[in-house]
């Protein structure tokens, strides 16, 4: 936050650098001000903070010293309060009658602590917050504060009031020099060990650091305001206020520190009191002495530097003249009552073409000046009068009768006691050339620069010189003027994106283009309606009038800054995609060995077998671990699918039932079919993965009663709509969307719900897999996929699936359940992995065929060379060390021409087919298969 203060309407965070050292003083008079303000909160509110916690060191600072009591840190947080409010910018009437309540309620605990005293009753404020021990050191009364701190407190009180009046400002710096010295009274007395001076009595004694807070809030108010008062002599920029800057911390400080080292050596016997004494006036007279010499040394060289300024004064008259006769403009002197010329340069006596002799005792017309003798004698009546006449272009008549264009400039100075005309003549035949040229120029400048939908402005500092209208209408302003008036702090937000404050950030941004000549960077700027948004700024230096001004572009980058995240998000599911499937494929050939060896062992024993549960809790195990890997690859898009044409309503409607199962009676799930929707080409199974992730996650939500909602809709894609989602390409899609009134998610939440493994659910309630999925369906049949979520209201999932164009529909095959197949074949067998080419292997035997195996290619291609009888199958992995399957098989069937193959892998997406389809052909097993999955895909292969 930018902090303002009340000097000269400057912010406290502004560039001082040509302020003179007068108003710096008045400038950190104020800042020192609202700090002593600050201190005095913070100390009131640590005092407190010790009181509820019981810190000693808070309370009384040592052991030994009095303690500060509840009340009297209440009064000083409030005292504090007050002045900090003071020590703002222009404070609004209701901030000044804020501080004047808080310096109301100060000087209230004052006076009712002194009634207390003098009437001795008890009020109840002593010890209204805390408790305090009735044998505390130097207490009479638990809880209750010195009566000369009572005092005190109402002379504060009364004079934060005052000083909220001009007239009484005065008045209350005298009041604020009072409580001044009523905290250094106890101050010397705890220093000096003068136990007199630090309470009134046998009453409570005021405590050490309430004495020092005394002194800085009287500090604090007397600051305040550095131009009234006596404050008015110490910033002056006289030799007082010099010298008082300079003397007075010197003669309040050194009397201290001597007296300090007086009472040390007393107390601890260095020196008897006589000596002591004697001690301090030599060390007085010594001090004094020497202060004396450098002040007289000071003004000797004060009174040198006026003499010096006498000379140099004389030194410029002569000066003035040589700079008279050298200038390279044309220079008259006029008597100022006749008008005649008393004297003129060489350079304007070699313009005119005219000798001494004959300028001398002339009028102005005489010497082709002024076209008549009635315009000269205009032009010095109203010299005579105005004292300052200017011609910003007059012709002029040379004695040869060239005509020249000239600027003529005349004024009236004192010069030995009489008054004088001086006329300069300047020669701007050239420059009007120039300028013409630069009119056009500028035209041609300002007809670019308002055609431009970049905001293009000038700056100067903090000041906008010009700008164009895309400019206003950039940062939602009626127009250029209005924009033009705005101060550039508005403009923008007070922190950028990186955490640092904007006000800093853009003078290092300038000062850097100023520096290097050149310099881009993006900022975070903040329309006239409070929206932020990104710009992406280009600052250039150009000399305009002797001055850099910044030639500055804004380049409003909100959408591009969207296109980018997208574009990294889809970067990261990618990648993280990519991660998924290797992960998956790897543990889909581990799952196909346990699985099968599992389901192996189960057929081969019967469920009275002891062992039979344990080895059935092994596949159930194996077989939610497949489940899970299929996950992966769905979201990875490397699952292989069966897409059909179908209708999403129909399809909808069939597991309703399934889904309200699901998320149990406790929600209510509507249904919302669109009237003749369009057809989408998809597997069936994934449409079931994405409604049931959905409704799972819906229903999670939901605390307790709730409504759930799965709605269609058709909708067409427009160019617009997809500048937005990059994902997305124009044309029809069936809208899928299912909504809750659930809990809601935040932003953090929003930007990883696609992220595998990531969930908000307890450990073991979810595997994080559940949306990941859903992405991955959406993004491999050319979807797209949005999510709108507000906490406390609710989510909404948007799903966008292409419409199907052609209308041939196509009819689910009926397939019986089945059942192992054996067969008698030969199978090449090739898989790189041993455990599973070994259970592979059992499989094939175990149904009835020869098994011919390899663990590498380069193995498989030579075992097939070398057997001598038929094999009818190759039977092998796709990824593999060596060469990949597809090699493999091309290489094999151009030696066995009518050889049949079978491909297997853990993913197939990237390896096997186009968009997670197979090619029409293609005979695939996808890991982990069981035994009944692999008879199949055999005898399918084979037929």
């Amino acid at each position: 936050m930018l902090l303002y203060m009340r000097i000269g309407g400057e912010s406290m965070l502004g560039n001082n650098t040509n302020e003179n050292s007068v108003s710096t003083v008045k400038y950190v008079s104020v800042y020192i001000s609202f700090y002593f303000g600050l201190f005095t909160l913070m100390a009131g509110l640590f005092v407190l903070a010790g009181w509820m916690f019981d810190i000693p060191s808070l309370k009384s600072v040592l052991p030994w010293f009095v303690t500060m009591k509840a009340n009297t840190a209440v009064a000083f947080a409030l005292a504090g309060l007050s002045l900090m409010l003071l020590a703002l910018k222009n404070p609004s009437l209701l901030v000044q009658r804020l501080s004047q309540v808080f310096a109301a309620f100060v000087a209230l605990i004052g006076f009712l602590t002194i009634c207390e005293y003098l009437f001795g009753v008890q009020l109840g404020i002593d010890q209204l917050f805390f408790r305090e021990s009735v044998d505390a050191v130097g207490t009479l009364s638990p809880g209750r504060m010195a009566p000369n701190t009572a005092i005190t407190f109402i002379l504060l009180g009364c004079t934060l009031i005052l000083v909220n009046f001009r007239r009484s400002i005065p008045s209350a710096q005298r009041l604020a020099l009072l409580i001044g010295i009523m905290g250094v009274v106890p101050l010397i007395g705890y220093l000096y060990g003068a136990t007199v001076f630090i309470g009134i009595g046998y009453y409570t004694q005021m405590a050490v650091h309430t004495a020092v807070l005394f002194i800085i809030v009287g500090s604090g108010v007397i600051m305040l305001h550095p131009a009234d008062g006596f404050m008015r002599t110490v910033t002056s920029d006289k030799m007082g206020g010099w010298l008082l800057r300079h003397l007075l911390p010197l003669l309040l400080g050194i009397p201290f520190i001597i007296g300090w080292f007086w009472g040390q050596g007393e107390k601890y016997g260095y020196f008897e009191n006589a000596l002591g004494v004697s001690l301090m006036i030599v060390f007085m007279m010594l001090i004094l002495t020497g202060l004396a010499w450098g002040w007289a040394k000071t003004l000797n060289g004060i009174d040198a530097d006026r003499k010096q300024s006498e000379d140099s004064l004389r030194e410029s008259e002569e000066s003035y003249r040589r700079l008279f006769e050298a200038a390279k403009d044309g220079i008259l002197l006029l008597d100022f009552d006749t008008g005649v010329i008393t004297d003129a340069n060489q350079f304007l006596k070699d313009r005119l073409g005219y000798p001494n002799e004959e300028l001398l005792d002339k009028h102005l017309w005489e010497v082709g000046l002024f076209k008549d003798i009635v315009s000269s004698k205009d032009a010095f009546l109203q010299l005579q009068t105005q004292k300052y006449i200017r011609y910003e272009d007059l012709p002029l008549e040379t004695k040869d009768g060239k005509k020249l264009d000239v600027e003529f400039i005349s004024n009236v100075y004192q010069a030995g006691g009489k008054k004088v005309i001086q006329c300069n003549i300047r020669d701007i035949t050239e420059r009007k050339k120039v300028t013409i040229a630069l009119r056009e120029s500028e035209k041609r400048f300002i007809d670019l620069l308002y055609a431009s939908r970049d905001a293009i402005l000038l700056i100067d500092g903090e000041t906008f010189v010009d700008c164009n209208e895309a400019t206003a209408k950039m940062l939602g302003y009626s127009n250029r003027n209005q924009f033009l008036m705005t101060h550039p702090s508005k403009l923008s937000p007070p922190t950028q994106p990186d955490g640092r404050n904007s006000f800093e950030k853009a003078n290092e941004m300038m000062r850097t283009a100023l520096e290097s000549g050149f310099h881009r960077f993006e900022w975070m700027h903040r329309r006239a309606n409070g929206e932020d948004f990104p710009v992406e700024v280009s600052l250039t230096p150009i000399a305009i009038k002797g001055k850099n001004i910044l030639h500055c572009v804004w380049r409003d980058i909100t959408e591009h800054k969207k296109l980018e995240i997208q574009l990294r998000q889809s970067q990261k599911m990618e990648a993280v995609g990519q991660l998924a499937g290797g992960v998956a494929h790897d543990f889909n050939n581990m799952l196909s060995v346990i699985n099968g060896y599992s389901e192996m062992l189960l057929r081969e024993i019967t469920p009275a077998d002891p062992k039979y549960d344990r080895i059935k809790e092994i596949h159930k195990a194996g077989e939610r671990s497949a489940e899970l890997t299929r996950q992966l690859l769905a979201f990875a898009r490397k699952q292989t699918i069966a897409p059909k044409i179908l209708d999403v309503n129909d399809s909808v409607t069939g597991m309703l039932k399934m889904l309200q199962r699901l998320i149990g009676e406790s929600s209510e799930l509507l249904w919302k079919p669109a009237a003749n929707p369009w057809k989408v080409k998809m597997d069936p199974s994934q449409l079931n993965q994405i409604l049931t992730n959905l409704l799972v996650n819906a229903r999670d939500a939901i605390s307790g009663a709730g409504k759930i909602v799965i709605e269609t809709c058709k909708m067409e894609m427009d160019e617009a709509f997809c500048r937005i989602h990059p994902d997305a390409v124009p044309g029809k899609y069936v809208v899928l969307e299912v909504s809750d009134n659930g809990c809601g998610m935040n932003k953090e939440t929003l930007e990883r719900i696609f992220e595998p493994f990531f969930t908000t659910k307890k450990v073991g309630e979810g595997t994080g897999l559940g949306l990941a999925t859903v992405f991955g369906i959406v993004k491999q049949n050319n979807g797209v996929i949005n999510v709108y979520s507000e906490i406390g209201k609710g989510t909404i999932f948007k799903i966008y699936l292409p419409r199907h164009e052609s209308e041939n529909e196509e009819k689910d095959e009926i397939i019986d359940m089945p059942v192992i197949i054996k067969g008698t074949e030969t199978v090449l067998l090739v898989e790189d992995d041993k455990s599973l080419l070994l259970f592979a292997r059992t499989l094939l035997e175990r149904f009835g065929y020869t098994v011919l195996d390899a663990g590498t290619p380069v193995k498989a291609i030579k075992l097939a060379a070398e057997y001598t009888g038929g094999i009818h199958l190759l039977m092998t992995d796709v990824v593999m060390p060596e060469m990949s399957g597809r090699d493999l098989r091309d290489k094999i069937m151009a030696a066995r021409p009518g050889i049949k193959c079978l491909f297997m892998s853990g993913y197939t997406a990237s390896v096997m087919s186009k968009n997670g389809i197979l090619d029409e052909g293609i005979n695939f097993l996808q890991k982990p298969f069981t035994a009944i999955d692999l008879s199949t895909k055999l005898r399918e292969a084979l037929a």
